[in-house]
């Protein structure tokens, strides 16, 4: 019979973990917090802070034990997303050019759960046409990518890796996304660093790597 009571006092526990989550989330959606849109036109601070996400832990923490809590809240993904974003940019011929550098000095690091890059751009053939059914060739070698890095001295690192590729030459912008959890190599240079830069690259004279949008998220979570 005390594993019964037990099991339903988890239970009951659970749903009124699940509740507050929903709730919460549900007050987020409402403030216009839709996560973190690429596109969007500026750098924002989000609808669902840090200390909202404390305060929801808090509550949890009433009933629930820590493990469980974080485990709860992980899972659903309930951070703090701060979103800082970058306009176009152009390289041409054989260049790199700093496309996007995001100061994160401001935000507290240490609660690093998840760290995103996504770029929007293409590759683009600046003679001819970039129809694969005229030039399956020419458009096989498009020779514009990106690298990521946590410092300016980085971009001249041969070892510092792509982070994408445009594998096709096209006009229509592709896009690229990479993220890194909290006991990543990447989060904790970044934690020292406090910087991110994002480097555009073309190999060829033939070339335009078009960068339409970078933006980078920051998800935060009071560990």
């Amino acid at each position: 019979m005390s594993c019964l009571l037990v099991l339903a006092a988890v239970v009951v526990a659970l749903g009124y973990a699940f509740g507050v989550l929903s709730s919460a989330k549900s007050a987020a959606k409402d403030a216009g917090d839709d996560g973190a849109a690429l596109c969007a036109e500026a750098p924002r601070s989000p609808s669902t802070s840090l200390a909202d996400v404390a305060r929801v832990q808090r509550m949890l923490l009433r009933r629930l034990p820590r493990e469980l809590v974080d485990a709860i809240l992980l899972d659903a993904e309930y951070f703090a997303n701060e979103t800082i974003t970058g306009g176009p940019q152009f390289v041409q011929g054989l260049k790199s050019k700093e496309c996007f550098l995001a100061d994160l000095g401001e935000l507290p690091l240490q609660n690093i759960v998840r760290l995103s890059v996504a770029i929007r751009g293409y590759g683009h053939l600046n003679t001819g046409s970039c129809d694969p059914c005229r030039d399956r060739k020419t458009c096989a070698e498009v020779r514009t990518w990106y690298t990521v890095a946590t410092s300016m001295e980085e971009e001249h690192d041969h070892d510092t890796p792509r982070f994408a590729t445009n594998l096709r030459c096209s006009s229509e912008p592709q896009v690229h996304e990479q993220s890194w959890t909290r006991d990543s190599a990447m989060v904790r240079t970044v934690q020292e660093s406090k910087t991110i830069v994002v480097w555009a690259h073309s190999s060829s004279q033939r070339w335009t790597n078009v960068v339409n949008e970078t933006a980078v998220t920051v998800s935060l979570y009071p560990f």
